[in-house]
């Protein structure tokens, strides 16, 4: 199986995979910055984050007539208007999501226990990075429709965008978990 493969080419270079997933996470993150700076408003404090988790189609119509009205002075985001920087920042998330899971993925099986017995709940989370994965792509779709038009009830992008986070904060606390648990001597 793949997983397998990739576990054992992750375990073998672990310093190599480590600071290439990072790298490429950090510059995947630096490259949304630029039209990330233009969905900043007094209405809109967390910029896209604001838009995916509103469940409100009422919050995310007022959300995108902000930004159809917010000018875009940063020329790196590609953009005249804050609507248009969204769908930038849409685009580029892309990669981003395509590199934090890889980098999620790297961290689950540098924090696995050598005991063979857990091995199944390395692909387990493994398979959960990328489900939160998937569902950023379905909500990142979903945003892009409506911000096209305004069909698309919100609340479908904030379901998916509410369970992604909840899947990668419960990634977290298990990396967390399992890098605590390597830390501390067996007994035995």
């Amino acid at each position: 199986m793949k997983i397998e493969k990739w576990i054992n080419y992750i375990s073998n270079r672990k310093t190599k995979t480590f600071w290439i997933a990072l790298l490429l996470m950090f510059s995947a993150a630096l490259l949304m910055r630029p039209s990330s700076t233009c969905l900043t408003t007094s209405s809109t404090p967390k910029a896209i984050v604001d838009l995916e988790l509103a469940f409100d189609q009422q919050e995310a119509l007022r959300i995108k007539e902000v930004w159809s009205a917010n000018d875009c002075s940063n020329s790196l985001a590609l953009s005249s208007n804050g609507l248009e920087a969204a769908m930038v920042n849409i685009v580029l998330d892309f990669p981003f999501l395509v590199a934090y899971t890889i980098f999620l993925i790297v961290l689950i099986v540098l924090t696995r226990s050598k005991d063979l017995l857990k091995d199944s709940m390395t692909v387990f989370l493994i398979y959960a990075a990328f489900l939160a994965g998937l569902l950023d792509v379905i909500e990142n779709i979903l945003m892009i429709f409506f911000l096209r038009m305004n069909q698309i009830p919100s609340y479908t992008f904030a379901v998916a965008a509410s369970l992604k986070f909840g899947i990668i904060l419960l990634l977290i606390i298990a990396i967390i978990w399992r890098l605590v648990r390597l830390m501390i001597p067996s007994k035995g």
